[in-house]
């Protein structure tokens, strides 16, 4: 995976680039303006990020405008929307109307600050950007099918050798 992390914050750009650092590379942008040049660079290099992450309370440049602009960009390649990079907000803004304005801006995916691992790697799990594992609830529940459909085997082909 290959993903840009944009925030002007020290402590949640170091906390995304150790948290994804075993799922692939990242680049790191200070601010919006910064974003949308290694967004262009990325596309007409043909390295186009996985991922980018992106706050939205930035200097120069803010998070919603620096995602209007990527994806005005993706579609002026041809990108069609949801074919393009996805992009998951960054913010300590919860509340319905940030929320709302991002996701009619075309973002795939919102999460509030303070940033969790477990909610990120389920948002990541989501959008096909990492691959699902199966967690440890779901793998007893899958071993406990597999025992017990080797037990009905089993009593199956006993009680048919009886005969």
């Amino acid at each position: 995976m290959h993903y840009l992390i944009v925030d002007d914050d020290d402590i949640c750009r170091h906390f995304l680039a150790r948290a994804l650092a075993k799922y692939g590379t990242s680049e790191i942008a200070k601010d919006g303006r910064e974003a949308i040049e290694l967004f262009a660079k990325s596309l007409s290099t043909g390295q186009l990020y996985d991922i980018i992450f992106l706050d939205i309370m930035m200097p120069i440049m803010d998070g919603r405008l620096a995602l209007t602009s990527i994806r005005h960009i993706e579609m002026k390649a041809g990108l069609l929307p949801g074919w393009g990079t996805k992009i998951v907000m960054t913010t300590a803004l919860g509340n319905y109307e940030s929320i709302q304005s991002a996701f009619k801006g075309q973002c795939d995916g919102y999460l509030v600050k303070p940033l969790k691992m477990s909610r990120l790697l389920a948002l990541l799990r989501n959008l096909n950007v990492i691959p699902r594992s199966a967690s440890s609830a779901e793998r007893r529940a899958s071993l406990k099918r597999l025992t017990a459909a080797e037990s009905d085997a089993d009593q199956g082909q006993s009680s048919g050798d009886a005969r």
